[in-house]
């Protein structure tokens, strides 16, 4: 389920814990499991929600908690990380090497190898305020400033289908279609093994 990031810099953690338990459920896992995204807060740099950071794959490949164990409740104050390493990631890797936007048939063959993707895009404020249909974004945008899930696709619509971290509010119950090529959309796509017991 989308969960709400606070309005906080953090949506680098809901990407990649997001992009996991897609994973993780894919691989024979339960559908209830839920990475802690503030345990991956704490362990990468003990930081607040004020501060904004890249994803994050490599600390899972360390290990992170669950949700019950280290619940999301950010605040001004630095914490330690837990140690716990309940939940970890066996591999993880960009769709491509070679360019920062991957070309769509290569996120389309590493959705259906891997599942959902951690990726970029540049958030205006019209998808700040999207709330249906498909999301498209009239200017050439050459940076990203927000981390979202691509869930899959529909040639049809020619757009994405994304999951954000906004809360159930946001778009179709936090979920959304953005065409394309979109505001950067792909931007330093990845993808991550969860290592299921």
């Amino acid at each position: 389920p989308v969960r709400p990031s606070q309005q906080c810099n953090d949506c680098w953690a809901f990407a990649t814990t997001a992009a996991w338990e897609g994973n993780y459920m894919l691989r024979g896992g339960a559908a209830d499991v839920y990475a802690s995204e503030q345990d991956l807060i704490d362990c990468i740099q003990g930081q607040s929600c004020a501060h904004a950071d890249w994803i994050h794959f490599d600390q899972l490949a360390t290990g992170i908690a669950t949700e019950t164990q280290v619940p999301y409740a950010p605040q001004p104050v630095n914490r330690a990380c837990s140690n716990l390493n309940t939940y970890r990631a066996l591999t993880s890797a960009y769709v491509s090497s070679q360019n920062p936007v991957p070309d769509p048939s290569s996120i389309k063959q590493a959705l259906c190898d891997h599942g959902p993707l951690a990726t970029a895009i540049f958030s205006t404020v019209a998808f700040q305020a999207y709330n249906g249909g498909v999301y498209s974004d009239p200017n050439p945008e050459t940076s990203v400033n927000h981390a979202i899930v691509i869930v899959g696709w529909d040639d049809t619509q020619q757009a994405w289908r994304v999951k954000n971290s906004w809360g159930m509010g946001w778009g179709e119950g936090g979920f959304g279609w953005v065409r394309y090529g979109s505001g950067n959309i792909g931007y330093g796509a990845q993808w991550v093994e969860a290592l299921v017991p």
